[in-house]
């Protein structure tokens, strides 16, 4: 399992402008609605999310986003995400080796 953290906040974002048939499979018009008058549950589970996340930044000391976690087994170590900047190939052999 690859676990990927970073800071988000949730965004007060306006109504699906365009519409298509996958909006009604994936409930994007509900996911939306949900985000711009976000109730009690959500914020709940993002200050949890988020506090979640700052606790394995600091675990590993990481001070920044992205943070790349992976998590193999009962191990977790941080990668060198911004290897994968000049050299894709370089973030994936972090994970292959995990």
């Amino acid at each position: 399992m690859y676990v990927f953290k970073s800071q988000l906040i949730v965004p007060s974002i306006g109504p699906i402008k365009r519409k298509s048939p996958m909006d009604k499979t994936l409930h994007l018009e509900e996911a939306a609605a949900k985000l711009e008058h976000p109730d009690a549950d959500l914020l709940g589970a993002n200050r949890a999310r988020l506090g979640h996340a700052q606790a394995l930044m600091r675990e590993f000391g990481a001070r920044g986003v992205p943070t790349l976690i992976v998590e193999s087994g009962a191990k977790r170590r941080l990668l060198d995400h911004a290897a994968a900047y000049s050299n894709p190939q370089a973030l994936l052999s972090q994970l292959e080796a995990a």
